[in-house]
């Protein structure tokens, strides 16, 4: 992505539904079960992360992992060995920090 003159674009309906991973990490968990989760907020989300990724890359001008989206989850390196996960269930949503060391700074 740093390098590209290329535009991308996240089109949510052509991803792939396939993560069920367990990683261990540190969870934030926003449960919608007695409401509901609005269309569109989890797409939005990704599109977040995945613009500061990219933001990152361009402040620091080290080289990060570019992100892995799919239609349930997105993973996405802030910095190094700074990894963020958000998964999408039914009736909440999980950000997963993987490292202690950045949970913190992960939510501001």
């Amino acid at each position: 992505f740093s390098n590209s003159t290329e535009r991308y674009y996240l089109i949510p309906s052509l991803l792939q539904d396939a993560w069920a991973d367990e990683t261990p990490g540190y969870k934030c968990v926003f449960d919608f079960s007695k409401l509901y989760l609005p269309d569109g907020v989890f797409t939005r989300l990704c599109s977040l992360l995945i613009q500061c990724n990219v933001d990152a890359m361009k402040r620091s001008g080290v080289l990060l992992h570019e992100p892995m989206v799919f239609s349930n989850a997105v993973f996405v390196e802030m910095g190094p060995e700074w990894l963020i996960q958000l998964l999408k269930h039914p009736n909440k949503l999980e950000l997963r920090i993987l490292d202690q060391r950045f949970a913190a700074r992960s939510l501001r």
